[in-house]
């Protein structure tokens, strides 16, 4: 029990530390990532282009079924 609550305030003090140090980023209307300062970090938010709210998934494989 001691163990999984060390563990768990260590994960959370990561989390944490990771969120903080994040927070200062934005996508900006040209879908580029951008910290406080203007600086680019990333050239296209999620480095693939696909737009989740648009994309789906597949459920079933026709290719397999033949």
């Amino acid at each position: 029990l001691v163990d999984t609550a060390i563990k768990t305030s260590r994960s959370g003090y990561l989390q944490r530390c990771l969120v903080k140090n994040l927070e200062c980023l934005k996508v900006c209307y040209d879908y580029t990532v951008r910290d406080a300062d203007g600086s680019i970090v990333q050239f296209y938010y999620g480095e693939d282009g696909v737009d989740v709210l648009k994309s789906s998934c597949l459920t079933e494989f026709k290719i397999l079924a033949a």
